[in-house]
């Protein structure tokens, strides 16, 4: 009897660990979602430029080819990005329409940073745009 028992006892611990490790390995094999595919697909709203609050339309989508479109605060601008490593980020082809709108400022400050960012980070609500170690050049927030 006590040796059904322990053998039962043994059987119950081998199970056990095998069930562990089956659900530590499907767990292995979910990887967290890259900073780019949090980044692609989102509509981002300029909140900050140049550490500055902002009360703007202004805003910007990227796409998964590679484009990305949005709007500098009245005029609609579009381009195209590229991505290297986990934080590099290069605005490419950017044009706008060029309406002519009473405050200009966020406007030029915005196509600003999109010609010298050069970095990134992204979480699930915030965007922000770098250049080297400077201060944040812009902050939005998912919409």
């Amino acid at each position: 009897m006590k040796k059904t028992v322990f053998i039962m006892s043994m059987i119950a611990i081998v199970a056990g660990c095998n069930s562990c490790k089956t659900k530590q390995k499907a767990a292995e094999t979910q990887q967290p979602a890259t900073t780019a595919e949090m980044l692609v697909g989102k509509h981002w709203q300029l909140v900050e430029l140049n550490g500055k609050a902002v009360e703007t339309e202004a805003f910007i989508s990227f796409g998964k080819d590679f484009r990305f479109n949005g709007n500098l605060g009245c005029n609609l601008m579009n381009g195209t990005y590229e991505l290297t490593g986990d934080t590099r980020i290069h605005f490419d082809q950017v044009v706008s329409t060029k309406k002519m709108c009473l405050n200009m400022t966020v406007e030029e400050e915005f196509a600003k940073v999109l010609e010298i960012a050069d970095s990134y980070y992204v979480s699930d609500n915030e965007l922000i745009f770098n250049r080297a170690r400077m201060s944040p050049l812009a902050k939005f927030v998912k919409k």
